[in-house]
């Protein structure tokens, strides 16, 4: 009888675990969720708020000539610090020193840092590509399903101008709103909590029917038909040149849960200066 209950005690634990493992993910996953929400929320009030202080220009057209403005650029945002080129360190792995150079960074740029990640290329916010619109290059991340489109409307700046439904800015003093600060802060949640991850076939693609794993690529470059490879675990999530990862599970091309969160604040410009 001892034998048997022993027994029985491991299909309870068995069916037991997976429940808690289940449970396991959904916490970390949400709780993730919850924290990114938040310091994504207070950095786009806290940039909003500071930019409808300052004494910027009343030429200006729109919220994106005030993110350009020097003052801006070097206390409160800089946009191109979403992805530093960690070569620009002494030791692109020294953590002490990274930390020292984000000291140092805008105050807004500094509040972001917390939910940015290590690639082993660059320090960025996940999934952020430059890309030139107009002339001007941008910070951007691409939509859910925009994997295999490269149209302007599959992509969102990192900073957003909320616009009217016209499409039209409200940060100009002329406007019926008359002058506005309104802008959104996106950030892609990605998560694999609920995935496995098993190294490629070492001969063909799909090899074995039942493998599960990330295809990965350096940021930048697209994915290719040749077999993957299995790069550091840090730029699985966010590989590829639109830096959305790929998976394959049960032969089939599939792709990690994501979505954008973002946080949005609304201010009225205080100071205007000729």
């Amino acid at each position: 009888m001892k034998t048997q209950r022993k027994g029985s005690s491991l299909v309870e634990f068995a069916l037991v675990s997976l429940v808690l493992y289940l449970l396991l993910g959904a916490i970390l996953t949400f709780g993730h969720a919850l924290y990114v929400a938040q310091q994504v929320q207070m950095s786009a009030d806290f940039l909003a708020r500071e930019i409808s202080r300052r004494p910027l220009s009343v030429q200006d057209e729109s919220l994106r000539d005030a993110l350009a403005d020097g003052t801006i650029n070097s206390t409160i945002f800089n946009e191109e610090l979403l992805i530093f080129d960690l070569n620009q360190l002494s030791d692109r792995t020294d953590a002490e020193e990274l930390q020292e150079t984000i000291a140092n960074w805008p105050i807004v740029n500094r509040m972001l840092s917390v939910v940015m990640i290590n690639n082993g290329t660059n320090f960025q916010i996940p999934g952020a590509v430059p890309r030139v619109i107009n002339g001007k290059t941008r910070i951007q991340i691409a939509k859910t399903f925009a994997a295999e489109s490269d149209q302007d409307d599959d992509w969102v700046d990192v900073v957003e101008e909320v616009l009217t439904s016209a499409g039209d800015s409200l940060y100009p003093p002329d406007t019926d709103a008359g002058g506005v600060v309104a802008l959104r802060i996106n950030y892609p949640i990605h998560s694999v909590f609920f995935t496995a991850m098993d190294p490629p076939p070492k001969d063909a693609k799909f090899a074995d029917p039942n493998a599960n794993f990330m295809e990965v690529a350096n940021p930048g470059e697209e994915f290719t038909e040749a077999a993957p490879k299995k790069l550091d675990p840090r730029t699985e999530l966010y590989g590829g040149d639109k830096g959305l990862g790929r998976q394959y599970a049960w032969g089939t091309q599939v792709r990690p849960y994501r979505r954008i969160v973002s946080g949005q604040a609304i201010y009225r410009r205080e100071v205007f200066t000729q």
